[in-house]
């Protein structure tokens, strides 16, 4: 099959990379083993839909995914070692009314930039889904770092753009 857009994402401890391809809807396609310099499909055979995130350490990657189950996305913890038996994958954030746009990892926590009812919104959870925090913006606006990067580099800090009909853009951490 051919693929456009490849990225790849080593995690943390050096031994797995995770290759993501597509112009637009990223899709985490193939798995490597970097001591074996082996690679093979990170999802099961035939999975429609996207699947990106970050690595939370080295045997956990944490994803955005959108498929037929959960069509506005939800976050779940994916181990490598089983990444293609969504059975044992985790979800940290079930499907919901708000749109999933994009997930990471920053201070330990999940970020999660959503839209919902038009304005877009982040979220911050412990790994285990709980201890959920919104974060407070100035009001319905939107966010290019949710609608067009789709994910967040893993951080110290949640850094981000905002801006509304009465507000421009600006830049803001959390």
């Amino acid at each position: 099959a051919r693929v456009a857009g490849v990225t790849v994402q080593v995690s943390p401890d050096g031994a797995w990379a995770i290759a993501l391809a597509g112009p637009h809807e990223r899709v985490a396609c193939m798995l490597g083993d970097l001591q074996a310099n082996t690679w093979r499909p990170f999802l099961p055979d035939g999975r429609e839909g996207e699947c990106e995130g970050a690595w939370l350490d080295g045997r956990t990657y944490v994803a955005r995914v959108h498929d037929d189950e959960s069509p506005t996305g939800r976050a779940v913890a994916i181990p490598v070692a089983t990444s293609a038996d969504p059975g044992t994958w985790r979800v940290i954030a079930p499907s919901s009314r708000a749109v999933l746009k994009a997930a990471g990892l920053v201070q330990g926590s999940v970020v999660l930039a959503e839209v919902l009812d038009c304005a877009v919104r982040f979220r911050l959870l412990g790994i285990d889904g709980r201890d959920e925090r919104i974060v407070p913006l100035a009001g319905p606006g939107s966010s290019a770092v949710a609608m067009i990067h789709r994910r967040f580099q893993t951080n110290e800090a949640l850094t981000f753009d905002f801006g509304s009909f009465t507000q421009p853009f600006s830049h803001c951490h959390v």
